[in-house]
C-alpha cells in the first residue's frame, strides 16, 4: 500500500494512493490519483510524412490491436485529471472511473469540460472473446463549435453553440475492421452561430448576374458569413 505517493511516468506526474493485491489469481491494482496533465500524444501512432493534411480523410489501419495487456492484471481506478490532451483536443477537469477485470475494461467520464461545454462519456473494451468488441456513449452540451472542430478536424468554418450525442458499438481486430463494422447512432445540432466564409443571401442575389457575366457570384471570402439560429 502506498499512501500519498508521488508517481512519474515519462512526462506524466501523479499523486495519490495505490494498493497492490497479489493474493488472488490475477493481481489487482487499486488506485485513487490526481493527475494535473495527462498528455496521450507521445503514445499515439506517429503520423507518416505522406499522410493527408490535418482535417483530410485518412485510411484506417489494418494493423492488429494488441489488447493482451488487459489480461495481465485487474484494476480499479479513480482519477481526477486537470487537463487531458489527445492530438490537438484538450479536455479539462475530467473525472475518470475505470474497472479492468478479466480482460474487460470499462471506463466512465461522469464529467469533463471541453471548449466551453460540459460532457460525459463511457467506453468499454472487451478482449474476452475471440474478436474484441467495443462500445462508446457520449454527450456534450453548450460546446463552442469553432475551436472544437478546428482542433478535432482542422475545420474552422462553423461558429455556434453545439450539442452532440453518440452511441456506437463495434468489433474487430484492427481499427479498419472496427470502423467498417461500426453500428449505432449519433446526433448534433448547433444554434446561434454562423457559417464562416460565405454569405448565402448575397450569393443567391448575385447568381443571375454571375451567370450573365460568366464569373463566380460575390459573397465568398474570409470576411463573409451566414448567420443561423439553428
Amino acid at each position: 500500500v502506498f499512501t500519498g505517493a508521488n508517481l512519474e511516468l515519462d512526462a506524466i506526474a501523479a499523486n495519490g494512493d495505490l494498493r497492490f493485491a497479489y493474493d488472488r489469481p490475477t493481481p489487482l491494482l487499486d488506485a485513487a490519483l490526481t493527475i494535473p496533465v495527462l498528455d496521450l500524444n507521445p503514445y499515439l501512432p506517429k503520423a507518416e510524412a505522406d499522410q493527408s493534411p490535418a482535417g483530410a480523410p485518412t485510411e484506417w489501419s489494418d494493423a492488429p490491436l494488441d489488447l493482451s495487456v488487459l489480461a495481465l492484471f485487474d484494476a480499479e481506478l479513480d482519477a481526477e485529471v486537470g487537463e487531458l490532451r489527445f492530438n490537438d483536443v484538450v479536455v479539462t477537469d475530467a473525472q475518470l472511473d475505470a474497472t479492468l477485470s478479466d480482460g474487460r475494461l470499462s471506463a466512465t467520464l461522469p464529467g469533463f469540460g471541453l471548449y466551453g461545454g460540459r460532457g460525459s462519456a463511457s467506453l468499454v473494451a472487451n478482449s474476452r472473446s475471440t474478436v474484441p468488441s467495443y462500445s462508446f456513449q457520449g454527450r456534450l452540451e453548450t460546446l463552442q463549435a469553432q475551436p472544437f472542430l478546428d482542433a478535432a478536424a482542422g475545420f474552422d468554418r462553423l461558429r455556434g453553440i453545439g450539442t452532440l450525442t453518440l452511441d456506437v458499438t463495434g468489433s474487430g481486430e484492427s481499427p479498419a475492421a472496427i470502423m467498417n463494422g461500426l453500428q449505432g447512432q449519433g446526433q448534433f445540432d448547433f444554434a446561434e452561430g454562423a457559417i464562416v466564409g460565405v454569405n448565402l443571401a448575397r450569393v443567391i442575389r448575385g447568381v443571375l448576374t454571375a451567370v450573365e457575366n460568366r464569373e463566380l457570384p460575390q459573397g465568398f471570402g474570409d470576411t463573409e458569413e451566414t448567420d443561423f439560429s439553428a
